[in-house]
């Protein structure tokens, strides 16, 4: 699991090194670990830095804190926009505040804001009220914001109660191993992966599906709390023989869902705020999601391929080093014919063997791309050396780009079809 850091008794930063990522990435500015001391001890020095809140957002005081669900923590530091930044952690079953969250005051209300059962006019009073009652508390320690943070531009506000257009992906969140990886790959009755990177690659894929799966009312995939948390069936195998559950939950910048912790019991469920009926809920694996998409196939048919021009520049020109050592043999024609020839006879392969072709899901796009071999030197009975990617658009079967048929490269295929064999 990832360092946890102990604000106090009952509070814990449960991932300081995604915690730290999202301070630099928001705050513009070198942090480090040591750093955290002069936060916590900007937290205990001030009044007024740790808010409760329940459910509807309403803000607790201190005689109704035991019904709060999730809490504020003014953080000291500010973003690029010269905004507080908060922790934001939610209570668990055990009476403890945890989480790994950093937002503004903003996107704290916007996160709640589509599961909101109450009118908008009476939630909008609320995220005013809080945002007006906290400006009256900042505007006493303005000299006391951390000073190891040089002075952030200020940029001109917009409407602080409109949501801010969301970026797609957070790549670093992909390129970042995540804490649970090791804990989970100790479980696998048999590890599919050739890399550690694999496995990780996977379970932040399933977060992109429960995304899918609520977005479509899957419900047979997940199961939902009150603080919107899920619990999906990994698809993966335990050494015991048994599915392996983990929970998962939404980054509020982003929107997609991260894994948390693995649920190793039904009694892991009520202390995460489930439901003992929730608890006994058959879950799908969630895998079978793309799956489902996978269903319909690829074309078997040459003329609903199109390698364009630029394509092939792309992949020629602007990605050469991604040849193997010994084609700078070929010309830039010679490639392209041996691009073409590649994908056209696994085209024809695909009227025999409906596998042949393998599928790869695109973190980035959110998206399946399918994958055919490419052999540049390699002999008949060798394996390639590389793969091409197509992806449908519109009416065709677009070529993408090229990439070595790596270890990398089979974990991919491997996430897409857990249990089937390579070429």
């Amino acid at each position: 699991m990832g360092t946890e850091y102990k604000l106090s008794p009952n509070m814990t930063i449960t991932n300081m090194e995604r915690v730290m990522s999202e301070l630099i990435e928001q705050a513009g500015q070198i942090l480090s670990i040591s750093d955290f001391d002069k936060i916590k001890s900007y937290i205990e020095d001030n009044e007024d830095t740790i808010f409760y809140f329940d459910n509807n957002y309403i803000e607790k005081d201190l005689l109704s804190r035991d019904s709060a669900v999730k809490i504020l923590i003014d953080t000291g530091i500010l973003n690029k926009k010269g905004q507080h930044l908060f922790f934001s952690l939610l209570k668990d079953g055990s009476n403890e505040y945890s989480g790994y969250f950093i937002q503004t005051i903003r996107a704290f209300f916007e996160s709640g804001k589509r599961y909101y059962t109450g009118t908008e006019s009476t939630y909008k009073k609320r995220y005013e009220a809080f945002q007006e009652r906290f400006k009256s508390i900042a505007a006493f320690r303005q000299d006391k914001v951390l000073t190891f943070l040089p002075a952030t531009e200020k940029h001109e506000e917009k409407d602080p109660y409109k949501p801010e257009e969301k970026p797609k992906t957070d790549e670093n969140y992909y390129k970042t191993m995540d804490y649970l990886t090791p804990e989970l790959k100790s479980l696998l009755s048999v590890n599919e992966w050739a890399l550690d990177e694999g496995l990780d690659r996977h379970i932040k894929i399933i977060g992109d599906k429960i995304r899918v799966a609520i977005e479509k009312g899957l419900t047979n995939y997940y199961v939902m709390n009150n603080l919107k948390d899920v619990i999906v069936n990994s698809g993966l195998i335990d050494k015991f023989g048994s599915c392996i559950l983990i929970l998962y939950r939404q980054n509020m910048t982003y929107g997609n869902y991260r894994p948390s912790k693995i649920i190793y019991s039904k009694q892991d469920y009520i202390t995460n705020n489930f439901t003992k009926e929730q608890s006994s809920q058959r879950l799908c694996p969630i895998p079978n999601i793309i799956a489902e998409e996978l269903r319909s196939g690829i074309s078997s048919d040459f003329k609903d391929y199109d390698i364009s021009f630029d394509a092939l520049k792309h992949i020629i020109i602007d990605r050469r080093e991604r040849f193997p050592e010994g084609s700078e043999i070929f010309s830039e024609r010679d490639l392209a014919d041996k691009i073409r020839k590649s994908l056209r006879e696994g085209v024809e392969k695909l009227k025999i063997d409906t596998n042949y072709a393998k599928p790869i899901y695109s973190t980035k796009n959110s998206c399946l791309s399918w994958a055919f071999p490419l052999k540049i030197l390699a002999g008949a009975n060798d394996r390639p050396e590389m793969v091409m990617l197509v992806r449908k658009e519109n009416d065709f079967y677009s070529l993408k780009t090229v990439l070595a048929y790596d270890e990398e490269v089979k974990d991919r295929i491997k996430s897409a079809r857990l249990y089937q064999s390579e070429w």
